[in-house]
């Protein structure tokens, strides 16, 4: 004859629906005013936040997901005023040394001057107003944005950029930066293929300094 095996008898307490009780968090709800201050504070003219809207590429929808799902890197909530404001965009040197002037104004110092501005006249510097003011300046250490834009000590080789840094003058620094550039980057002095450009708001075509 076959046994069985005697079954444990299980007490389940049941939870009437009235009684559960589950946490919401709220998150931002975009609203049409939210995306209007949000292009006035990245300082969009009439006719890009015309395209904007007839074309409904800012859908209120879509940014309240994002902004729920990624509230730490969302900037809807920020109404602080951008560091850079006006000029479009900052090349060369000259527009390098104009970016670290805002920042130190601000109170923000990069460092590493001299080896970062040994880049730049070898590799050329661009940075929009948009791309400088999408980095977290309060901890711009870790903002993925700014190693992108800016070049970070130890890129060129330490000999050369000590013998850089410790040049007499401007002078001096830039015709090291010329050897270097011949000895790595050679070009027929008419060539403009491998110069770094942009188009210009006139549509024409610009080289960075120094190119």
């Amino acid at each position: 004859m076959e046994q069985f095996t005697p079954v444990k008898t299980v007490a389940i307490n049941v939870i009437s629906d009235d009684k559960v009780r589950i946490k919401k968090e709220k998150h931002l709800v975009v609203t049409s005013s939210d995306i209007e201050n949000t292009m006035q504070r990245y300082g969009y003219n009439q006719e890009v936040r015309n395209i904007i809207s007839s074309e409904n590429l800012l859908p209120a929808g879509l940014l309240s997901r994002l902004h729920a799902i990624y509230p730490k890197y969302s900037d809807f909530l920020a109404s602080k005023p951008f560091l850079f404001q006006g000029k479009e965009r900052y090349s060369g040197l000259s527009g390098f040394r104009e970016v670290c002037a805002i920042l130190s104004k601000n109170g923000i110092e990069i460092g590493n001057i001299a080896e970062r501005e040994f880049f730049v006249e070898v590799y050329r510097f661009l940075a929009t107003r948009h791309s400088l003011n999408s980095i977290n300046w309060n901890d711009y250490i870790n903002d993925s944005i700014f190693h992108l834009v800016f070049a970070q000590p130890g890129m060129i080789d330490p000999e050369l950029t000590k013998k850089y840094v410790d040049a007499a003058d401007a002078k001096a620094r830039t015709q090291i930066a010329v050897d270097y550039m011949e000895r790595t980057n050679p070009h027929d002095g008419n060539q403009q293929l491998n110069k770094p450009w942009f188009e210009n708001d006139e549509g024409e075509i610009e080289f960075l300094d120094g190119s």
